[in-house]
C-alpha cells in the first residue's frame, strides 16, 4: 500500500470514528436524544462511557465505579433515560479520572 493510500485510510476511519462518537453524544442506548443540560453540564463525547450495572458499587457516601478512584458523591448521580449504566469522566481510569455525572436505572 502507498503511503498516499495509507494516509486517505487513515483519515477516512478517523472521521468515521468522530462520526460515531458525535453520534453517541445525540443518543442514549435506545435511540432517545440526550438532552442538551446533559451535554453542557456532564460531558464532551469522549467522556460518555456505558458500562455494566456490575461495575457500579453503592458505598457509604455514594457510589465507587471500577477501575476508577474516584467518589461519586449523590449530587452527581442521575436517573437513566434509557435504563442503562452511563459514566461522564475525563482523565482516563484510576486516580486522574474526574467523574462528571453518573446515571443509574431506577431499580439500582
Amino acid at each position: 500500500m502507498s503511503l498516499r493510500l495509507a494516509g486517505l485510510a487513515i483519515r477516512v476511519l478517523a472521521t468515521l470514528v468522530m462520526c460515531g462518537a458525535a453520534r453517541a453524544h445525540d443518543q442514549w442506548a435506545d435511540g432517545a436524544r440526550v438532552p442538551v443540560w446533559v451535554k453542557q453540564y456532564c460531558c464532551g463525547p469522549e467522556e460518555a462511557h456505558l458500562l455494566d450495572i456490575g461495575q457500579v458499587h453503592r458505598v457509604t457516601g455514594g457510589y465507587r465505579i471500577d477501575g476508577l478512584d474516584a467518589l461519586v458523591v449523590p449530587e452527581r448521580v442521575y436517573p437513566s433515560q434509557d435504563g442503562q449504566v452511563w459514566a461522564f469522566y475525563n482523565g482516563g481510569f484510576g486516580p486522574n479520572a474526574l467523574i462528571r455525572c453518573l446515571f443509574l436505572p431506577w431499580s439500582f
